[in-house]
C-alpha cells in the first residue's frame, strides 16, 4: 500500500484540563483551547512543524457508555474511549492522519493491505473563534494500533505565534513504543503507514505491556519530569534519558 497516513498527533489524558493548561503553560509550552474554554474537552500544543500534542480529558468510563457510543462510532471507537477513561494520566494514544478529508479511499487500501480499519465517523468540534471544524475517524479493532483522522474542512490553520514555545521545543523528533512482540507491531503498522515506522519517527521496543513510553522534543532544553506534565514524558533530543 502506498504511503497515504503520516503521524499526526498524541493524546495526552488529564483529569483537569484547565488545570493542565495551565501546568504546560508553565513548563513552557503554548496552548490553545479546542473550544471555548468554559466547555472545552480538549486543548492543543502545535509545533514549527510535524506531530501536535493534545491534552483531554475523556468521559467517565462505564460499560453502559461504551455500549452507547458503540451504537453510533461502532465498537472499536468505542472501546477505545472507555481504554482512555480508565487508563491513568499521560501519553495514552496518538493518531494518524491523511491530507483527504474524505476517507474511503484509505479505508479500502488498508483492508486490501491486510490492515482493515473501521467505519468512518465523521465529528465536528467548534473552536473558539468559532471556526466549526468538521473531519472523519477510523478506528482498527485492535487497541495498539492508532486510529486515522482525514483532513480538517475547513483547515485548521494557527499563527506561528502559537507554534513557538517559551521552552524551545520545535517538533516532535520521536516517538517511543513498549510491546510484547515489537516485530508483529511493526509489521502491523507498517501496513498502516506504506513503510517504516521509523521513516517517521515512530521506535518500537520491547515491554511488558503496549504503551507509549516517551515523545523526544528536538529544541526542548531538558528532560520534564513526567509529576509535572500530567504522567506525560518529554525527553530532550540531546539527552534521550529517560527522567526520575
Amino acid at each position: 500500500m502506498a504511503a497515504r497516513l503520516r503521524f499526526s498527533h498524541v493524546l495526552i489524558r488529564v483529569d483537569d484540563l484547565k488545570a493542565a493548561v495551565a501546568d504546560y503553560a508553565a513548563l513552557g509550552f503554548t496552548c490553545v483551547w479546542g473550544s471555548a474554554p468554559e466547555r472545552a474537552h480538549n486543548a492543543l500544543i502545535y509545533f514549527e512543524d510535524g506531530p501536535f500534542l493534545e491534552l483531554f480529558k475523556p468521559p467517565p468510563a462505564s460499560a453502559a457508555a461504551e455500549l452507547a457510543l458503540a451504537a453510533v462510532m461502532g465498537r472499536p471507537a468505542a472501546r477505545r474511549v472507555r481504554r482512555w477513561g480508565e487508563a491513568p494520566c499521560g501519553l495514552v494514544e496518538y493518531a494518524l492522519e491523511t491530507d483527504d478529508a474524505d476517507l474511503k479511499a484509505v479505508r479500502a487500501a488498508s483492508k486490501a493491505a491486510g490492515a482493515p480499519l473501521g467505519r468512518i465517523v465523521g465529528t465536528t468540534r467548534t473552536r473558539p473563534d468559532g471556526v466549526k471544524l468538521a473531519w472523519q475517524m477510523l478506528t482498527p479493532a485492535a487497541l495498539d494500533l492508532p486510529f486515522a483522522m482525514g483532513a480538517y474542512t475547513p483547515p485548521d490553520t494557527q499563527p506561528d505565534a502559537v507554534r513557538r514555545h517559551a521552552n524551545g521545543a520545535r517538533r516532535v523528533g520521536r516517538m517511543d513504543l513498549a510491546h510484547p512482540d515489537p516485530a508483529d507491531l511493526g509489521r502491523r503498522l507498517t501496513l498502516l503507514l506504506g513503510e517504516d515506522p521509523a521513516a517517521q519517527g515512530i521506535a518500537i521496543a520491547k515491554g511488558a505491556a503496549y504503551a507509549i513510553a516517551s515523545l523526544t522534543l528536538e529544541g526542548l532544553a531538558a528532560d520534564i519530569p513526567p509529576a509535572g506534565a500530567h504522567g506525560a514524558v518529554f525527553l530532550a533530543a540531546q539527552s534521550g534519558a529517560s527522567p526520575e
